[in-house]
């Protein structure tokens, strides 16, 4: 295959979102114990993430904006785990995004496989993710300079799964669908509307989790995206 471009996702794909804002919030949670009693952390965690998935989908349908989301999130949690202390979840708000930049576990092999396929091809980066806290991780993680083209949903006004942002991102990466492929890790936000357009896809599914889906490749690790383009890039 020639003029091969390929776009990636960011969290989850290649780093690893939920350890890194799991270890944030953890730290954030200890930091309120000292001053608050304040049930375990494990409920708080896990109601947050449930809260958290459910904001992300009306946010994407833009339903609520990025500060309702932020806000809300931490709020309504705390809410529901029978806190209802302002203090508590300003707290929380204020800080997790900024501590969240600072904190990037790239996968295993991630690093080392952008740098060599860059040298060969186009890598691009398609992302829903708050704009200035990708980009610091992007920076801090020393991998911004693998990528031609990034594209932020929050700059364009449009979130994956929209097929307008797939267009946009292959329009402004003059790039034709047949020979881009999107790598991602989740179905419905990233692979679906690629392979709609007829992108070649590329299942970043590390945590093995069953579907019923078919696409171009399935991988569970970095060390197989390497080997996989290292065959077909010439």
């Amino acid at each position: 295959m020639n003029n091969i471009n390929i776009f990636f996702d960011l969290d989850g794909t290649i780093w690893d979102l939920k350890y890194d804002s799991r270890l944030v919030l953890n730290e954030l949670y200890y930091d309120l114990c000292k001053k608050y009693n304040l049930p375990e952390f494990t409920l708080f965690y896990n109601t947050y993430n449930q809260i958290n998935i459910e904001l992300w989908e009306k946010y994407k349908k833009k339903q609520i904006d990025r500060q309702n989301l932020e806000k809300k999130r931490f709020k309504d949690t705390f809410e529901v785990i029978g806190i209802f202390d302002d203090n508590i979840y300003h707290y929380m708000y204020s800080n997790y995004s900024k501590k969240l930049m600072l904190t990037t576990t790239l996968y295993e092999g991630a690093k080392e496989t952008l740098e060599k396929l860059s040298k060969k091809i186009k890598l691009h980066i398609i992302t829903n993710g708050f704009k200035e806290v990708q980009l610091e991780k992007l920076n801090r993680v020393g991998i911004k300079k693998f990528f031609d083209i990034i594209i932020l949903a929050e700059d364009e006004g449009v979130m994956k799964p929209d097929l307008q942002l797939f267009k946009y991102a292959l329009f402004k990466a003059k790039a034709k669908a047949n020979n881009t492929f999107m790598i991602g890790d989740d179905i419905i936000t990233d692979l679906l509307p690629a392979k709609e357009l007829s992108m070649h896809q590329i299942y970043f599914n590390n945590t093995n989790k069953n579907h019923d889906y078919t696409f171009t490749l399935e991988v569970s690790s970095w060390k197989e995206i390497d080997d996989y383009f290292a065959k077909i890039i010439v």
